[in-house]
C-alpha cells in the first residue's frame, strides 16, 4: 500500500507541476493583456501544491500517517487553485492518500 500511495502521490504531483505550469504561463500572458492578475497566483499556488505532493509521496513510505495528510492537504489545495482543472490531481493524490493511510500498519 505504501508503493502504491509514492507512485499515486508521484503521478499527482507530475500532474499538478504541468497543468499549474501551462495555467501559470497563460495566467501570465493574460495579465500582460490587461486580465486579472489572480489567475497567476492561483496557478503558482497550484504549483506549489503539486510540490507539497512530491513530500507527500516521500514521506508516505517511512511515515505514512503524516504522507497521507501532506497527501490530501495538497489534494484539496490544487482544487482551491485550478478549479475544474485540478480534478487529476485530487483523483490521484486522493488516492494516494488512502492508500497511506490503509497503509499505516503495514511492515515498512
Amino acid at each position: 500500500m505504501r508503493t502504491g500511495a509514492f507512485i499515486l502521490g508521484l503521478i499527482g504531483g507530475l500532474f499538478g507541476l504541468l497543468i499549474g505550469a501551462l495555467a501559470f504561463i497563460f495566467g501570465l500572458a493574460a495579465f500582460a493583456f490587461g486580465a486579472s492578475d489572480s489567475a497567476a497566483g492561483r496557478s503558482f499556488l497550484a504549483i506549489l501544491f503539486a510540490l507539497a505532493a512530491f513530500t507527500g509521496a516521500f514521506l508516505s513510505i517511512p511515515r505514512p500517517l503524516l504522507g497521507a495528510a501532506t497527501l490530501a492537504a495538497a489534494a484539496v489545495g490544487s482544487v482551491y487553485a485550478l478549479g475544474l482543472f485540478g480534478a487529476p490531481m485530487l483523483f490521484f493524490m486522493g488516492m494516494g492518500a488512502w492508500f497511506a493511510f490503509k497503509g499505516r500498519r503495514d511492515a515498512g
